[in-house]
């Protein structure tokens, strides 16, 4: 069954659920004879830092270890791979010239970037803040979820991570490494602190990787 990613539906709901290594995340629908829902749409334009072969290399690496999850039973702590296509138009700056873009359709997860959810603040905003600030006012004061928990419940939440995404990191060892985990590539919905890892555009391959190709720069770049 074929799917049709109706882009234009952001023109309409203008959501950006957030940005990824090398593409924006919308809010959108997935839409065919049958079916409308909605979904998280990762729109990743090709470039010279980004080949469609490390496009659909993200969507592939993401797609394996959903599947794999799943066949095993384990909690889904990746978004679930709906659908992708490739599109090529016209290019705006560059007449003449065709502009490539992969249109990749995923699970919506509800709930925030553990960064927002630990400090209250988005990614950017934090790493510009003042450090002599906090330091005197103390993380705490931000308002997120830093310094509200006792020992206790500091342990369940990470006894609850740890258990949520070492199956995720134990199966994508076998094929690539992340590369970029962070807590702005860390989803936690704080009604029942379910965690999920997001973005995989920085993901390379491991078996080449542990051969060397940390070395080559393309590699790293």
């Amino acid at each position: 069954r074929i799917l049709h990613l109706r882009a234009e539906i952001l023109s309409k709901w203008c959501l950006k659920l957030g940005a990824g290594t090398f593409g924006s995340v919308w809010r959108a629908s997935l839409t065919d004879e049958k079916m409308s829902i909605t979904v998280a749409l990762k729109e990743m334009i090709i470039g010279s830092h980004f080949s469609l072969d490390d496009a659909l290399y993200e969507i592939l690496v993401q797609k394996t270890v959903c599947d794999w999850l799943q066949a095993q039973g384990q909690k889904m702590s990746v978004p679930r791979y709906l659908a992708h296509e490739v599109h090529r138009r016209p290019s705006v700056s560059r007449p003449g010239k065709e502009t490539t873009m992969v249109m990749f359709a995923m699970e919506e997860i509800p709930g925030m970037a553990m960064d927002r959810w630990m400090y209250n603040v988005e990614t950017i905003e934090f790493k510009t803040m003042s450090v002599s600030g906090l330091r005197e006012s103390g993380l705490k004061s931000l308002g997120g979820a830093v310094g509200t928990y006792s020992l206790d419940g500091a342990l369940d939440v990470a006894t609850n991570f740890l258990s949520q995404l070492a199956p995720v990191f134990s199966q994508l060892d076998k094929i690539a490494f992340h590369r970029d985990v962070s807590t702005h590539n860390i989803l936690v919905n704080p009604a029942n602190m379910d965690f999920t890892v997001i973005d995989f555009g920085m993901a390379t391959d491991a078996v080449k990787w542990r051969q060397g190709g940390w070395k080559d720069r393309k590699s790293v770049v």
